[in-house]
């Protein structure tokens, strides 16, 4: 297996992406009526339910949004890979910024068939500051640094039973400068 660390310019796009999408949304059209209605009494810590949220999206008329997975199915997500089968592998970094060691990796799967979330289930835990993952031969790679680990579930229980190390090395320093986000690229190759 080779690996690249170059620096991530698709993040850029992505981020430059939602930010457009953003003003897009917030750009289009009139309030609908369906929005919550917020008064200066409103506590300014009080969230939405993810329900209420989705009513405050604007869009065009030939789109949706809904609901996959929100809380608590989820904590501290920061990234999100899908595997052949559509399961949904998501990175909680629960340990952000102090620490210790309780980030993890948790599998999701809609077995009803519904669009949602019904079966959640801790695939593995104990990372430090784990912050991106990516489908790899029936199994996941998850960037924790030091190390690049790789996860398989032999039982089929949906908890991985194999952890091993691919590489180790990289810096812990700072946890929003760590190595991050694998992506399986064109050219065959694994960039991180």
């Amino acid at each position: 297996m080779r690996l690249l660390i170059p620096f991530r310019l698709q993040m850029i796009g992505i981020l430059l992406l939602v930010s457009l999408l953003e003003l897009y949304v917030a750009g289009q059209g009139q309030p609908t009526g369906t929005e919550p209605s917020l008064t200066k009494s409103d506590s300014p810590r009080s969230a939405l339910s993810p329900e209420e949220a989705l009513k405050t999206f604007r869009l065009p008329e030939d789109l949706r949004i809904e609901l996959f997975a929100a809380e608590p199915q989820i904590t501290s997500p920061v990234a999100m890979a899908f595997d052949e089968n559509g399961r949904a592998y998501v990175v909680e970094m629960n340990d952000y910024p102090l620490g210790p060691k309780s980030g993890r990796i948790k599998l999701l799967e809609d077995t009803k068939g519904t669009g949602r979330i019904d079966k959640v289930t801790v695939f593995a835990d104990k990372l430090p500051f784990p912050n991106g993952v990516m489908p790899f031969k029936r199994g996941v790679l998850v960037t924790a640094a030091p190390d690049l680990l790789y996860f398989k579930d032999t039982h089929g229980d949906g908890k991985a039973d194999i952890r091993q190390v691919v590489f180790t090395g990289f810096a812990e320093a700072n946890p929003q400068h760590r190595f991050n986000s694998p992506t399986f690229n064109l050219d065959n190759w694994i960039y991180l």
